[in-house]
């Protein structure tokens, strides 16, 4: 009767932790759904990366090709296809929307809220894990990805899945072990279908170096401890991931082999290659060796600086979260040393992998945040518990002080931007909300510095607040940010009609959205982008009547059309009208973006 009674009580628990699990996901995950898409409505598209990784899906779904991903109607095989077909879905579900269009990217910034969560709940318990979500969804570069429209965000969060799968199954027994080993591998397996081999990279990188450098007691003893029923998981994680990665690769490598003419697979030559070169060697290889193929240069240093600038605030915490672990202090994490190894571990790898690289992206290192914010909630749990006599004064003036000069940045921003091309509507709703976000922010700011120096559970609740509040600024006045788009020129088309084909000339990447907004493909005069150069050496017959390099051409397409309405930026009509003896007559214009009917000169 005893046992029995117990073993209630262990069930009735036991329920009650799994409701909170579910419950906290729940707040976690609608909360995290409102902090990155609340005001998705509110920003046109930004151009060049919002336009391409949406024009890609459009195409998709309008010829029903979902092998090959195209831009512009030319085969795009930069990345795989894992993340178009997500936006497929969401613009089949829910349309053409601002919202809809970024729904696939912001929700998989929740999700990764969600998994670290998970993770630091899992080892260190509740509080751990609603800290550590916090710390990652106000860390201000995880924060600023998750609002737009990139591959990156999603293999961040994949890795991410795949690591924290491992650290967790390593310290787990039973099912729930064997079942996360498994998950490992299929964390990888969608991080590679959504951007290519670092997805596999990474992972098994940074658990070598994890392994290796003794973090799990060494590689016997790793090994040893694994039994049957984990190799079962993880042979079927294995085959997961085959599963996941190998059709795709084989059906677009058919779909687009190469000609008998290529060079070879190790040659740096494109002329004749197909898919599994470009994909392979091209993107994979000689972007990361090659400056002259990467066209991204930045100097070593560039994340080294970046990486804790994009931990904002957050980063003010990190010395202190070092030194309780190395030496113990107030906040004790000495017990946390192993799993605080892995996340360095973590961090490092992906810092220094990119920084070895000739080609760098400020999103390629989103996914080290994880893993920091991983560290600060651990830590900031812990200290949660010693709040009363924990001596932070110094983090706390900082951050207060950080608050204030925020406010101050948050005007000499918006000033400095105005002055470059912006729609009038735009300018016109950050006016007010830029000066009352911070007014706000700065009340803020003053509040916690009162508590500062005695009160560290007030203050921290406050700053948490405070900084959720910039967060929210940021989202609302991204536009002042971006390039002018084409939305507007697409209104006006759509409103009075198109009396002629449209086209963009010159600079596609500008106004890769216009695609979008036409929902069809558009005419090109000039040169494809660098990035479409490949897919317009391989299919650049089929285009000949829609994409113009020379006069000579664009002439023939008006000897048959007569007139073509052309997106331009107003720098480049010079350019188009020493192309040859052409009328140009505004249509619309918007500042510096320009519609603009061609037609050729009359022979006399």
């Amino acid at each position: 009767m005893l046992y029995s009674l117990k073993a209630g009580i262990s069930n009735g628990a036991m329920e009650k932790t799994n409701r909170y699990w579910f419950k906290d996901l729940f707040i976690i995950f609608v909360s995290g759904a409102l902090l990155f898409l609340g005001f998705a409505f509110a920003r046109p598209l930004a151009n060049p990366d919002e336009g391409r990784y949406v024009e890609i899906p459009r195409e998709m779904i309008a010829s029903g090709d979902y092998v090959t991903p195209k831009l512009n109607g030319l085969p795009y095989f930069y990345k795989p296809p894992l993340f178009y077909w997500m936006q497929c879905a969401s613009i089949k579900m829910f349309g053409y929307n601002r919202t809809s269009l970024r729904l696939a990217s912001s929700l998989m910034a929740v999700v990764g809220l969600c998994l670290t969560y998970a993770a630091a709940r899992s080892l260190y318990g509740r509080r751990a894990g609603w800290f550590s979500a916090c710390v990652l969804a106000t860390s201000v570069l995880y924060y600023v990805m998750g609002l737009i429209v990139t591959l990156d965000m999603a293999v961040a969060v994949f890795i991410s899945g795949a690591l924290f799968s491992f650290i967790v199954a390593v310290k787990k027994s039973g099912i729930f072990r064997s079942v996360l080993f498994a998950m490992f591998f299929v964390f990888m397996g969608l991080a590679v279908m959504t951007k290519g081999v670092i997805g596999v990279l990474i992972p098994c990188a940074v658990v070598f170096l994890y392994v290796a450098s003794g973090g799990v007691s060494g590689v016997a003893d790793f090994f040893r401890k694994i039994g049957r029923r984990d190799w079962l998981f993880i042979l079927l994680g294995i085959l997961a991931f085959f599963a996941i990665t190998v059709p795709w690769h084989v059906l677009v490598s058919i779909a687009n082999p190469s000609m008998p003419g290529s060079e070879g697979l190790f040659s740096k030559n494109p002329q004749g290659q197909g898919f599994f070169w470009y994909y392979f060697i091209h993107e994979h290889i000689l972007r990361y060796i090659d400056p002259s193929t990467s066209m991204r240069q930045e100097p070593f240093w560039y994340f080294l600086v970046l990486a804790p600038v994009g931990a904002l605030p957050w980063i003010l915490l990190l010395p202190r979260v070092v030194k309780n672990t190395l030496s113990g202090g107030q906040v004790d994490t000495r017990q946390c040393r192993n799993d605080f190894w892995f996340m360095a571990l973590w961090i490092g790898f992906v810092v220094i992998f990119f920084s070895l690289s000739s080609s760098k992206l400020v999103p390629y290192i989103t996914p080290i945040y994880p893993a920091f914010a991983f560290m600060l909630g651990v830590w900031g749990a812990k200290a949660w518990d010693e709040r009363e006599r924990l001596n932070i004064k110094v983090e706390n003036y900082i951050l207060s002080v950080a608050g204030i000069i925020g406010a101050i940045a948050l005007v000499v921003a918006f000033f400095v931007l105005k002055r470059k091309p912006i729609d009038d509507d735009v300018i016109a709703f950050a006016w007010y909300s830029v000066f009352i976000t911070a007014i706000i922010l700065a009340a803020i700011s003053v509040i916690a510095l009162r508590y500062a120096s005695n009160d560290n559970s007030k203050f921290w609740k406050i700053a948490v607040c405070g900084v959720a509040f910039l967060m929210l600024t940021i989202n609302i006045n991204a536009p002042m940010g971006q390039r002018m788009c084409s939305e507007s020129a697409a209104d006006f088309v759509k409103a009075n009609g198109a009396e002629a084909p449209l086209a963009i000339a010159f600079d596609y990447g500008h106004f890769q959205d216009f695609p979008v907004y036409m929902n069809g493909l558009v005419m090109l005069i000039g040169e494809p982008p660098i990035e479409q150069q490949f897919g317009w050496m391989i299919e650049g017959d089929r285009h000949k009547n829609r994409i113009f390099p020379d006069y000579k051409s664009l002439e023939a397409a008006l000897k048959k059309h007569g007139k073509i309405w052309a997106l331009i930026m107003d720098r480049d009509v010079p350019r188009l009208q020493k192309m040859g003896p052409l009328n140009t007559k505004t249509i619309y214009k918007n500042k510096r973006v320009m519609l603009v009917e061609i037609s050729l000169k009359d022979a006399r």
